[in-house]
């Protein structure tokens, strides 16, 4: 865990925004191999990496930087992806002191166990917003029930 000031972060930062919009530009390229299902999360992987490796309060704010990038090339928008990034950062203040990320399996299952919880944000507040679950159910494989006609 790192404590960091503004002048310390910047200049990283910047190498990370630009590392994020070549990784986005390339995983926006996998539907031309056919493969239309997947998606690679990583701006979701950055902001996990972040909020284990450093405390400091301008995280929300970094947060804010990589989903802005990362809006560009989704349907969730930058505050929607802001909101859920600093509530899984708060999450994983509060349980820094008892993940251990000493194995391969436990940090692949903590990563897997944020995604989710990230999903979870987003998916709420996209069906807030619309109203319609068809996005929500698209992106874990469950078509919608079809409704009787009359």
């Amino acid at each position: 865990m790192m404590r960091s000031r503004v002048n310390d972060i910047l200049p990283s930062l910047l190498i990370t925004l630009v590392l994020l919009l070549v990784l986005e530009v390339a995983s926006s390229l996998i539907p031309i191999l056919g493969i239309f299902e997947y998606r690679l999360p990583f701006n979701i992987l950055i902001v996990l990496y972040l909020s284990f490796r450093l405390e400091t309060p301008f995280l929300p704010v970094l947060v804010l930087f990589i989903q802005y990038i990362h809006s560009f090339f989704s349907i969730e928008g930058w505050a929607m992806g802001t909101l859920a990034g600093t509530l899984v950062c708060i999450l994983c203040n509060y349980l820094r002191e008892l993940i251990h990320l000493n194995s391969i399996p436990v940090t692949i299952l903590t990563t897997q166990l944020f995604q989710l919880i990230w999903f979870g944000i987003v998916s709420l507040m996209i069906y807030m917003k619309t109203g319609e679950t068809h996005y929500v159910l698209s992106l874990i494989h469950i078509s919608e029930p079809t409704r009787l006609r009359r």
